[in-house]
């Protein structure tokens, strides 16, 4: 058990476009450290110590860190603290439909007291007044940048801010896909502070595929290539990421759907570089994407030294998109 668990840690490290089993392995890092603390708690209550699975414990002790936490909330109010909020929303889809828009998941953003939305599969239509999404933000006091995709009702990504945006641009470019990154270089009181709107690369697991044992059966190639493929994509995509926010002085926050689990080598990577609110301020799982039966965190937030967490939460009260809107309140060091 401690040799399996071992390797399946140190898949972390390990490149997917080096060594792509290390990416699926790594899925399995959750189940390997409660197997490690189970059978340590039966030792103990039969009287004796498994040095073995104690090792296994302590290596895994990363991993627990970004699974679960239990800060304490801390409600700071001063000049320099703003709350960010970011939020797949689905092209504002109803749930489990996308033929008809969701006017209240809009409605709920607009209304959002945050002052700065990073909003992935953004969708509006200018032609109707509900769903000119831009022009609501507008009215609401919000200035934008948004980036089109070359598809079907504008779908994109949005950053939409009450603040002034001095300078806005786009990391990665593909006008064909809705997994891009965009930037905003936004003014707050005197400060300059640079959000990053992140979608990553998406596996598009369909799971009735696999619900049934022939299914399965005849599908897990595919599993197995999406998972490869995805993962190294996503790699790509955070070496763009890391590189493009070298150029930057200011203050920075990288918020979005990462499609990546906190057991990746991609999650450390950006984990390596920055700081995650959910480790620093959040309490209790932190799950954000519910898709029964997957219940995941894949929605993250970043931030660098120039900036402290106060209060990291996951808003349930929104249920139309499979994602749950992320909020953190941050300030200015």
């Amino acid at each position: 058990m401690l040799s399996i668990s071992l390797i399946c840690y140190l898949s972390i490290f390990i490149p997917p476009d080096m060594f792509w089993p290390a990416a699926v392995v790594g899925y399995a890092i959750p189940a390997l450290v409660c197997i490690n603390v189970g059978l340590f708690l039966l030792y103990i209550f039969g009287g004796k110590i498994s040095w073995q699975f104690l090792v296994g414990i302590l290596a895994g002790l990363p991993f627990i860190q970004s699974t679960y936490q239990t800060n304490e909330l801390k409600e700071v109010k001063s000049d320099s603290s703003f709350m960010v909020l970011s939020y797949n929303a689905k092209l504002f889809r109803q749930k489990d439909r996308y033929d008809k828009f969701s006017v209240n998941s809009i409605e709920w953003l607009i209304k959002d007291s945050a002052k700065i939305k990073c909003i992935q599969e953004f969708s509006y239509n200018t032609r109707y007044k509900p769903l000119d999404v831009v022009s609501r933000f507008e009215a609401a006091g919000y200035n934008h940048h948004v980036f089109d995709v070359d598809l079907i009702h504008n779908p994109g990504m949005a950053i939409l801010t009450k603040y002034p945006i001095l300078e806005k641009g786009i990391v990665d470019h593909d006008s064909r896909s809705v997994n891009n990154m965009i930037y905003a270089d936004i003014l707050i009181k005197r400060d300059t502070v640079r959000i990053y709107n992140v979608h990553l690369k998406s596996m598009r697991l369909e799971l009735h595929e696999y619900s049934e044992v022939k299914k399965a059966q005849r599908n897990y190639k595919k599993l197995i290539n999406k998972l490869r493929f995805g993962a190294i994509e996503r790699s790509a995509q955070i070496e763009k990421l890391l590189a493009h926010t070298k150029n930057c002085t200011y203050p920075m926050i990288i918020c979005g759907d990462f499609n990546e689990t906190p057991y990746s080598y991609n999650y450390f990577q950006m984990k390596s570089n920055f700081k995650n609110s959910f480790e620093q301020a959040g309490n209790g799982l932190g799950l954000s994407y519910v898709n029964k039966p997957l219940r995941l965190r894949i929605d993250h937030h970043f931030f660098n030294d120039d900036i402290s967490v106060t209060n990291y939460q996951i808003d349930k009260q929104l249920y139309s998109s499979d994602h749950f809107p992320t909020r953190a309140v941050y300030k200015i060091k």
